[in-house]
């Protein structure tokens, strides 16, 4: 099945967002492969196809994590130390984290570490009002923030309160 269309924005697989393109291409789009959700085919304005099979591994990765929940949690966190984003999962699944917003209300630095205090980031600084996110990961096997195995994830707020809402996934090691 043919689609001429404008390809523009996003691409989305199981209602996550990959990222934007940045420009818009005119062109022949073909519909590919359902099992992988949504992949279109591109044929770029040169007149050459995308590599299908090099996107499907870029989706999926050499790991291909197994995952047994995806979510997105709320973030409140005082200014205090080791407050829990996301509790221990249990034996033998980790907590990897594809997306999170956080916006503090003064300025503060901001440390993510798992329940043994193993830093998972270096000192983040915010400013007043300021925001730290990390963009959505598209590739499920390319997490930002893999957490060790059994161990909740938590946040140390110095001076600032943070708010915002974090994604993530329960993976079996």
């Amino acid at each position: 099945m043919k689609l001429y269309t404008r390809i523009m924005t996003f691409v989305a697989v199981a209602g996550l967002i990959l990222g934007a393109y940045t420009a818009s291409l005119y062109s022949q789009a073909t519909v590919s492969d359902a099992r992988h959700y949504v992949l279109v085919g591109v044929v770029d304005p040169n007149g050459f196809a995308v590599n299908l099979a090099a996107l499907e591994k870029s989706l999926v990765g050499a790991s291909a994590p197994t995952i047994d929940s995806y979510s997105t949690a709320v973030v409140d966190c005082a200014a205090a130390i080791n407050q829990v984003l996301v509790a221990a999962p249990g034996a033998g699944k980790s907590i990897w984290v594809y997306g999170f917003t956080g916006y503090a209300n003064v300025a503060g630095t901001i440390t993510f570490q798992d329940a043994n205090d193993t830093a998972l980031s270096g000192t983040i600084p915010l400013a007043a009002h300021g925001a730290f996110v990390l963009q959505p990961s598209g590739n499920f096997s390319q997490a930002w923030i893999k957490c060790t195995t059994n161990k909740a994830l938590e946040l140390d707020c110095a001076t600032c309160t943070l708010d915002g809402i974090i994604t993530y996934a329960v993976v079996t090691d």
